[in-house]
């Protein structure tokens, strides 16, 4: 039997996806490249390697020789002649298919191309269920959106001695609901399952490295860090004074997602500032210590202090965090803290909650306490959380997004709860806009595009003069 015979078939269409199967049945484990033709054209390959178990109970294939391809979004009601081909032979897989489609879904006046066009690199992320301990198994779960809709075309990399194995794709409807303009965003979700028994690794963390294929980890490489400290699990606050800090963030998650959150700050400082042991910070915004707690517990600064108006969160970290110190800051400043002190300020989702007003108020506070030559790492709502949360937004905030580069008009009811509504917004602004109204008060060093987790990142210097 040559190379190239296969049985297959495209057996599945909607506006948005085909899908199918192809089985080379001299080799079942075999997984195929496949290409689209879209009207002739060539549109997209993906490896036919999802699962479909209905296929292997016909007595075909191993059960992951499925494929799918989401089609280009559609501007107007026609009709679309689709063919499916093996890579290597270019031989049809199935019949071609004609078929009539309608305009695509916008959200929030948002074409899938424009959306897609805001997301600069594959974001990792992971959810509720992000870890389960079962005998010698630790399983984690999250989503990394495929490279071209490719679940295949990324590695996940592991440290020395760490025993794992990654299983992908994995079904999952719910990422649609955020990633409705990602190709096959339904099949993003991943698996890792770490054997303990079999693991020799020295270090506080497992990590795990997301890298497309082809990129040689310095620009898209995404890091899952994994602590390794359970305490880290236990005696949390309360569920809705974690969601007052970060919304949907839950026990199971929550170190996840700290300390994979404390990575980039501290790879931030560790370029700008160098040598980190010895720093004093300030995390401003600090809630019930998320990330505070993290890297005191690895002793990567010096001298750390946290801040924030919530008292009851406060509270609970100056009784469980004892190696920072906590300081209830008003909604605006001035503040009693010290000026010219801090080597570092970081904040992780403070300004995408502040207005143009309370933003510039801040910056000028936080050019007082940094000391002459001292960096701050801010997070902001650029186009990348844009699009992430464009299925829940208006039509309006995405105009004066495109229009001014800046919106801070979108009420934010989950933390309106806490003093009232009017302070706090779900605030989007440009790398244009960071540069010329934060540059005001300090040098914006550097921006990057989904620098934290979706939140774009400033990296901003006071003059050392």
């Amino acid at each position: 039997m040559s190379a190239v015979e296969f049985k297959g078939n495209v057996d599945s269409q909607t506006n948005e996806v085909i899908g199918g199967w192809i089985v080379d049945p001299a080799n079942p484990a075999r997984m195929f490249d496949v290409d689209l033709y879209l009207d002739g054209a060539r549109r997209g390959r993906v490896k036919a390697g999802f699962p479909r178990d209905d296929v292997r109970n016909q007595g075909l294939g191993s059960g992951c020789n499925g494929f799918y391809f989401t089609l280009p979004p559609a501007e107007r009601e026609g009709r679309l002649n689709v063919e499916v081909r093996e890579a290597e032979s270019q031989h049809l897989v199935g019949k071609p298919l004609v078929f009539a489609r309608t305009p695509s879904p916008k959200f929030a006046g948002l074409s899938r191309t424009e959306a897609l066009a805001m997301v600069k690199r594959p974001l990792l992320g992971v959810g509720g269920d992000a870890i389960t301990f079962r005998g010698n198994v630790i399983t984690l779960t999250g989503v990394y959106l495929p490279p071209n809709g490719d679940p295949f075309a990324y590695d996940v990399l592991g440290e020395d001695g760490v025993s794992f194995q990654v299983h992908r794709p994995v079904h999952d409807k719910g990422t649609l609901e955020y990633f409705w303009f990602w190709p096959n965003a339904q099949w993003a979700t991943w698996r890792i399952e770490i054997n303990l028994g079999l693991t020799r690794h020295r270090g506080t963390a497992y990590r795990f490295a997301f890298r497309p294929k082809g990129d040689d980890g310095a620009g898209n490489e995404e890091v899952l860090c994994v602590p390794k400290d359970l305490s880290l699990w236990q005696h949390l606050p309360s569920g809705d004074a974690m969601n007052r800090v970060q919304l949907y963030d839950l026990p199971e998650s929550s170190p996840l997602r700290a300390a994979t959150h404390c990575r980039p700050i501290a790879d931030l400082a560790e370029k700008h500032l160098g040598k980190l042991g010895n720093l004093r910070v300030l995390d401003w915004g600090c809630g019930w210590g998320r990330l505070t707690r993290t890297f005191a517990a690895s002793d990567t600064f010096g001298e750390i202090w946290g801040i924030d108006i919530d008292h009851d969160n406060l509270a609970w970290a100056r009784a469980n965090i004892p190696a920072a110190r906590f300081v209830k800051v008003p909604l605006y400043p001035p503040t009693e803290l010290p000026a010219n002190h801090f080597d570092l300020v970081y904040a992780v989702s403070v300004m995408t909650h502040l207005t143009r007003d309370a933003q510039a108020k801040w910056l000028a506070e936080i050019r007082r306490v940094l000391r002459p030559g001292g960096f701050a790492i801010l997070t902001f709502h650029g186009p990348t959380a844009l699009a992430f949360g464009s299925a829940f937004l208006s039509e309006r905030t995405v105009m004066n997004f495109k229009r001014n580069g800046f919106d801070d008009g979108t009420e934010c009811p989950h933390l309106d709860s806490i003093i009232g509504a009017g302070y706090y917004k779900n605030t989007y602004q440009s790398h244009d806009d960071v540069r010329a109204h934060w540059g005001k008060h300090l040098e914006v060093v550097e921006t990057l595009e989904a620098g934290v987790s979706m939140q774009d990142a400033a990296v901003l210097m006071k003059s050392p003069s």
